[in-house]
């Protein structure tokens, strides 16, 4: 048996994270004789589809160039050779093993996400778990909330114990000034229900009624009115000892011990005294001075009267002594204020998560959210082997990437298969950078990667107890940087490091002073900062934010840069969607998630509106957007545009009207439709509709989705769209020339040549922070409540030493994670990144970390004024890189009913007597219809379904096609991994067109034409192929491949 390996990479951005998972992914498989075999045995988990989709484009994509005749000079290659110690002869023949292996069996090459590894298992044990088995999926967290928020707004009045909460709560609202309509507070709160890290805490308040909650409530109140009561008496007798003629407006010593016992009564009010309404973390300078005023016995105010003074003297024992008990009051309702503040929020969770499982159960959904709990509640019950006996198959090697993101309870679903794994002498590796960590909120702590670059051995919880992983990693830190010029990468080392020593965790101040990287991109780089001027109120910041995107973008244009080349980033959507809108206006081209929105096009606006007239009636302001778009697509004059306009909306001529400027409008039969028919038809009779539109195309997708998944009516399509319209947006093709504006979190894992961060100066948003806290035993037992889910305050930091600690680690994650938003904004750049913030005169930004360095560098910051750092880098066109596109034109729209006709489709493939017809034939169609090497089966029992082919003849085509697609020399213009195109139309400049078998569109922009030929090979096929080939040269597309398959019998010409 091999040894166990468990490596954990470290990897800094930019240092060859997924250079050095895919070496090791092949590494695992070409070290066994059989590695076609081996890779069905390896479970690759990744964050995103798109990472899992660029992990397994890049495999595929090493092993071609690895079995290329220069394949093995190869930096990756030589490098596995090395490891492996392989001659080149066995590593190229071990390639070709694997790649004909994954190619053929392309549905075992398991690269995915952990969700939908989960989603195998779910369905496996779906018996097991009490889950009917044609239960789906739930993606969408608002409409669930919705409709639990309005269920139990519904019995409020029916259920007593309901009615008391919600009324408790809104009256709480109503004194935190908050708005009494708790309706879209609940849906707020609805959203922490489907978030891993409160799912515990939740299941732990199951058998707790509203009821129990108002119990508690009422226990904690006694105990604050004992309190209150204790207090009172000392109030009366510090008034009764101090109420005296003369006395002075500041007879203690500072203003917080007066404004306190002015604020209870013991003490009349002085001018002197601010006593405006204070805000939350008050108290924590408050107690702080009073408590070292009492310890020191410093609390006489030596500026008071000399007679005040004397007097004070004279009673210090028997007044220190009342402040004492009545201070000790104070201090011990602290926390019973922030419980008693936070409880009827926890309560209202509680229900509110009863509401949602009566949802689901009728809505007979599993939402995703839900699959790592229910997975981990079934994998402590059961052996693992017993597992991947159920599911079919078993991996020896794992592979984790972006481990610091994955959630605590993913890593503890997977522990017990890794252990299994290690224990046979498989492998599991671990990939990620803490200092990336930007998904706290879903569940993922740093904490637990920390542990294991510290070489910790892991462990889970099983049936049996705590089990420890007996192998411990072996962690190893990437310290190269590939991505950044050498200047953003020095700057980027000395700006962490400084920044460390805002950090309070031992663990996290290691973590950013030991991120320095060695520069091993080009030389040179360009980096600025700039602030802007100083108190700016966020309306006076936009004007100013907005000119120096602009300058920015055109002195990089100046520079040679294209738009492509420039990425914002922002922390706030608002943020970038405020930019769009400015460069927009300024001529310049941007891409970002609003202008992507399907919502954002009037083409589809306009489709929308029509589908809501159909289905509610005549309403004005369907009508009037549907007439208003037309005139504008027709360029009606004004005045014409009111006369149509009254007629419609005024005198109920709809359907006049628009048949007047829709003539191919056809009412009948609408209702027989499908909504994808409807929205199809609608696009081909609005006049000048611009057919191509990317936004009409997803639409219409959308459309054929929800008919296909709900079966639902136009009304309920209507309502999920508005519910929906601000999460779909279309895909961006690769090559379109427009400045990108993107969220942080958006960017992680990319990069680009300039960099802009317009605002970084963002805050931590600490009265979003909330947290489980654990009643002490005493407390537990006294009120009937074991934990409190606390919204984070500073005054927490003077109430107890669990409640501080608390404190302090909620501050210390926010610190945290707003440095990593920073660090992976800086870190996307190549070759210039540029920095503008607002200046900090509290140091609550991340702006400090910037003035912070600036500082240690000893320069001078000037508000309004810029600083830079190495040379701006010049490009020449040579350097910018060829645009592919491709264009997709859309047809106009036909109604296949006018097109239904008798088939006799068979007959071109069969005789009268049911003889097959040439073999080559049938080849060269199945062929034409093959998308990749695993659509053969497909598309062959396609043809015998539809009568096109017998089981005899597709027993001897499936035979033959496989052994083709077998070929690499074949199997090449069949891959996956590449977009393929079959009979795809060449527009020509008559209007005709010209159609190719096949087009590959390669990772690289280049593109292959592949045509499908039967017979002996002819210099007329090659002539063929080359006319395919001038037209799309001619149209700006780089063909850097013609080939022609010949079927009947099998030949390949190429490269010609």
């Amino acid at each position: 048996m091999t040894a166990p390996h468990f490596p954990v990479y470290y990897a800094s951005a930019g240092s060859g994270k997924t250079f050095n998972l895919v070496r090791e992914y092949l590494e695992r498989c070409l070290k066994d004789p059989e590695p076609d075999k081996v890779f069905k045995g390896i479970l690759a988990i990744t964050f995103t589809n798109k990472a899992a989709g660029e992990m397994k484009e890049r495999v595929v994509r090493a092993l071609r160039t690895f079995v290329t005749s220069d394949g093995t000079s190869d930096a990756m290659a030589q490098q596995i050779q090395a490891n492996l110690g392989l001659k080149p002869d066995e590593f190229t023949k071990r390639c070709r093993l694997l790649l004909s292996g994954i190619l053929h069996e392309y549905d075992r090459f398991s690269v995915g996400t952990i969700d939908k590894f989960n989603s195998r298992i779910l369905r496996t044990f779906a018996l097991d778990l009490d889950l009917p088995l044609s239960y789906e999926v739930e993606m969408e967290t608002d409409r669930l909330i919705e409709e639990a928020v309005d269920r139990l707004l519904d019995i409020m009045g029916e259920d007593q114990g309901v009615t008391r909460l919600l009324t408790k709560y809104s009256t709480q609202q109503i004194r935190d000034n908050k708005d009494w309509r708790i309706q879209r507070d609940l849906l707020d709160k609805g959203k922490l229900l489907f978030q891993e890290q409160h799912r515990s805490h939740l299941e732990g308040q199951a058998g707790m009624t509203p009821k129990d909650y108002l119990e508690a409530i009422g226990k904690i109140q006694s105990r604050r009115e004992a309190l209150g009561h204790h207090a009172r008496k000392s109030i009366e007798k510090i008034q009764a000892l101090i109420d005296r003629p003369g006395q002075g407006p500041m007879l203690f010593a500072g203003k917080a011990l007066n404004k306190w016992l002015v604020k209870h009564g013991a003490l009349r009010y002085a001018s002197e005294l601010d006593m405006q309404k204070e805000k939350d973390g008050a108290a924590t300078y408050r107690v702080g001075w009073i408590e070292k005023a009492l310890e020191h016995h410093q609390w006489i105010n030596l500026s008071a009267p000399a007679e005040d003074q004397s007097w004070l003297e004279s009673h210090e024992g028997e007044l220190h002594g009342l402040l004492t008990q009545l201070f000790e009051a104070y201090r011990a309702d602290l926390p019973l204020s922030l419980y008693a503040r936070n409880i009827y929020g926890m309560a209202v969770l509680t229900v509110l998560d009863r509401s949602l499982d009566e949802v689901k159960r009728e809505r007979n959904v599993v939402h995703i959210s839900e699959f790592n709990r229910t997975i981990a509640d079934q994998v402590r019950q059961q052996p693992v082997l017993y597992i991947y006996e159920r599911l079919g198959e078993r991996y020896y090697h794992y592979f984790i990437d972006e481990f610091q993101d994955t959630s605590v309870m993913q890593w503890q679903n997977l522990l017990p298969l890794t252990h299994e794994a290690l224990s046979k002498g498989g492998s599991s590796m671990v990939v990620g950078d803490g200092k990336q960590a930007i998904y706290r909120w879903r569940g993922g702590e740093v904490e637990s990667f920390l542990e294991l670059t510290a070489g910790h051995k892991p462990h889970y919880q099983s049936g049996a107890g705590l089990v420890q992983v007996p192998f411990a990693p072996e962690p190893i830190s990437l310290k190269d940087n590939w991505r950044s010029r050498q200047q953003i990468v020095s700057f980027n080392n000395e700006l962490y490091s400084e920044a460390a020593g805002e950090l309070e965790d031992p663990r996290f101040v290691d973590l950013y002073r030991a991120s320095g990287q060695s520069p091993k991109g080009k030389e040179g780089g360009h980096i600025s900062l700039h602030a802007y001027s100083e108190k700016l109120n966020k309306e006076d910041l936009w004007p100013e934010m907005f000119q120096w995107t602009e300058d920015r973008i055109n002195r990089a244009r100046e520079q040679g840069f294209e738009f492509a080349d420039l990425c914002i980033l922002v922390r706030k959507k608002e943020e970038g969607q405020a930019i769009a809108e400015f460069l927009q206006r300024s001529g310049i081209p941007v891409i970002s998630n609003e202008s992507l929105l399907l919502s954002a096009s009037p083409e589809v606006n306009v489709l929308v509106q029509f589908l809501r007239w159909k289905a509610t009636g005549n309403t004005k302001d369907a009508v009037s957007r549907i007439l208003l778009y037309l005139f504008d697509r027709l360029e009606v004059p004004k005045a014409e545009r009111h006369h149509w306009l009254r007629k419609a909306l005024n005198e109920g001529a709809v359907e006049e009207v628009l048949n007047t400027w829709m003539p191919s409008w056809d009412a009948a039969g609408w209702e027989q439709r499908t909504l994808y028919e409807k929205v199809n038809s609608l696009s081909g009779w609005i006049p000048e509709f611009p057919m191509e539109s990317a936004y009409v195309e997803f639409f219409l997708d959308l459309c054929h989705q929800f008919s296909v998944r709900s079966k639902g009516t136009e009304a309920e399509f209507l309502e999920w769209w508005e519910d929906t319209l601000h999460k779909h947006s279309i895909v961006v093709p690769a090559g379109m020339n427009a400045v990108q504006i993107m969220t942080i979190h958006k960017a992680k894992g990319l990069e680009f040549p300039v960099v802009l961060v317009p605002a970084a100066h963002w805050a931590p948003r600490t009265a979003d922070q909330q947290d489980w806290f654990a009643l002490p035993e005493e407390e537990a037992e006294e009120y009937g409540l074991s934990e409190v889910f606390l919204n984070m305050n500073p005054n927490m930091l003077v109430t107890s030493p669990d409640l501080a600690q608390l404190y302090r680690r909620s501050q210390e994650a926010l610190r945290l994670d707003d440095l990593n938003l920073l660090y992976v904004a800086t870190t996307r750049a190549v070759d210039e990144l540029h920095v503008a913030f607002k200046p900090d005169a509290d140091k609550q930004g991340v702006q400090r970390y910037f003035e912070r360095w600036l500082k240690a560098q000893g320069r001078e910051h000037t508000p309004g004024t810029s600083d830079s750092w190495g040379t701006p880098v010049a490009v020449s066109v040579s350097e910018q890189p060829d645009e592919v596109q491709e264009e997709v034109v859309r047809g106009k729209p036909e109604e296949w009913r006018d097109k239904l006709r008798l088939s006799f489709e068979s007959n071109r493939y069969w005789g009268l007597g049911g003889e097959a017809r040439p073999y080559g034939v049938e080849a060269h169609r199945i062929l034409q219809e093959i998308e990749s090497v695993n659509d053969a089966d497909r598309v062959l029992e396609q043809w015998e379904v539809d009568g096109l082919l017998n089981a005899s003849a597709r027993e001897g085509l499936e035979k033959d096609i496989r052994d083709m697609l077998a070929r690499p020399e074949v199997a090449k213009y069949f891959d996956p991994a590449s977009r393929s195109r079959n009979e795809a139309s060449i527009l020509l400049p008559n209007g005709g067109a010209q159609r190719p078998d096949r087009l590959i569109f390669h990772p690289d922009g280049g593109v292959s034409i592949v045509d499908f030929k039967t017979g002996a090979p002819s210099a007329k096929h090659r002539q063929q192929v080359d006319e395919y080939a001038n037209l799309l040269n001619s149209a700006h597309v780089n063909v850097v491949n013609r080939a022609l398959i010949y079927v009947g019998p099998y030949a390949l010409d190429e490269n010609w």
